[in-house]
C-alpha cells in the first residue's frame, strides 16, 4: 500500500497532522516541496490553502474537516481505494469503559476505547457525521 506525505509550512497544522499520524503509528514522509512527491506516496495532507499547489492526484486538506484525525480517516480511506463507502458500521461494547469499532465496506477502520458512555455517544456522532457513505448502521 502506498504511504502518506504531509507538506504544509502551517507550522501549528503540520504537527497536529504529524501527531496524529504518529499517535497510530503509520508510515509517512514529508515533501519538502509540494510539486515534487514521490511515487510511493498515495495521497498528501495539507492545509486548503496550499491544496492547489500539490501535484498528487489525491490530496486531503485537513483544516477543511472538524478534527486532524477526521482528515487522516480520509487519508486512509483514499488509500485503501475508496473514495466513498457503501457501508459504515459502527459497533458499541456496552460498559463502564466503550469500546467502539468502525467498519468500512466490512473492512475493520478504527477501534477506540473510551472512558465513558457519554464519551461513546459523543465519538459515535463524530463517525457518523465524518464518514461519507450510503448506508450508517449503529450496533
Amino acid at each position: 500500500m502506498k504511504m502518506i506525505g504531509v507538506y504544509t509550512k502551517n507550522f501549528s497544522l503540520y504537527h497536529d497532522i504529524i501527531d496524529a499520524i504518529n499517535d497510530r503509528g503509520l508510515e509517512f514522509v514529508v515533501l519538502p516541496k509540494p510539486d515534487r512527491v514521490p511515487s510511493r506516496v498515495g495521497v498528501v495532507i495539507t492545509s486548503s490553502l496550499e491544496k492547489g499547489n500539490i501535484a498528487c492526484k489525491h490530496v486531503v486538506a485537513a483544516d477543511n474537516f472538524r478534527t486532524v484525525n477526521n482528515a487522516l480517516d480520509k487519508a486512509l480511506q483514499i488509500l485503501r481505494g475508496k473514495e466513498r463507502y457503501k457501508e459504515i458500521i459502527i459497533g458499541v461494547d456496552p460498559g463502564e469503559y466503550p469500546g467502539v469499532a468502525l467498519l468500512g465496506d466490512g473492512e475493520v477502520i478504527q477501534t477506540w476505547c473510551v472512558s465513558s458512555p457519554s464519551a461513546a455517544v459523543t465519538l459515535v456522532e463524530q463517525i457518523v457525521h465524518g464518514y461519507d457513505a450510503d448506508k450508517k448502521i449503529i450496533r
